[in-house]
């Protein structure tokens, strides 16, 4: 507990990265790491060989569409001081869970804030594909690391900017790749796919814990309570 409470190395204080921004973006992958730099990056996706749009297509295009409204999302979450490793920011955990549940219910999930003896859990399900369709379960976390020393960030790290660098468009903040770009990276993806077919095509269930980065003391039991 005590390694987690350690403030982040000179590289990660000063550049938290959750990018490249652009359009015709496919998934990205996450989690490429070097020198402390978290990185994002985007495929490039292209139209099915037979001139016809399918239905990822329309999907796909929907996301291009409403890129600008994801990003605003993204940083809405982005600028919540998460920081599970100080009982200080207990209730912006809070306020960052209960953020989630207001979104994803928006959405058609059914949502709620479970409370645990440590930060919250979140836990979405959209079950409308009927019980013979597939079902998956994404887990994602929405608490940060600390950020101190502050003084090293070039700018305040809850106050996302999207800066170009070598030719292209990325965001920096605490927690815009780790992990809230990445939860949010399914839930925008799920949101595209039902404001264009209505439905998810599988049984869908999520899980977001706010204590990731404090070393998950809630989650055996609360899986084992649920």
């Amino acid at each position: 507990a005590a390694a987690l409470q350690q403030p982040p190395d000179r590289d990660r204080g000063r550049h938290e990265v959750g990018g490249p921004l652009g359009q015709h973006p496919a998934w990205p992958r996450f989690g490429a790491r070097h020198s402390g730099i978290a990185e994002t990056r985007f495929l490039k996706r292209s139209k099915s060989g037979n001139n016809q749009m399918t239905k990822l297509d329309v999907v796909l295009d929907r996301i291009d569409t409403d890129l600008d409204a994801s990003i605003a999302r993204w940083f809405d979450l982005l600028r919540v001081p998460s920081i599970s490793t100080d009982p200080a920011y207990a209730a912006e955990c809070v306020k960052a869970a209960d953020w989630l549940v207001s979104q994803l219910t928006d959405m058609g999930f059914e949502t709620s804030r479970r409370d645990t003896p440590g930060h919250p859990m979140v836990i979405a399900r959209n079950h409308t594909a009927g019980e013979n369709a597939p079902h998956v379960l994404f887990y994602g976390h929405y608490d940060v690391q600390p950020v101190d020393p502050v003084e090293l960030w070039d700018a305040p790290p809850f106050e996302p900017e999207i800066r170009e660098v070598n030719g292209a468009r990325q965001v920096f903040a605490r927690g815009a790749a780790d992990d809230k770009g990445q939860l949010l990276t399914f839930v925008e993806a799920c949101r595209a796919y039902m404001a264009d077919n209505g439905q998810l095509p599988l049984r869908v269930t999520m899980l977001f814990e706010g204590e990731e980065e404090s070393g998950s003391p809630s989650l055996d039991a609360f899986l084992k309570a649920n």
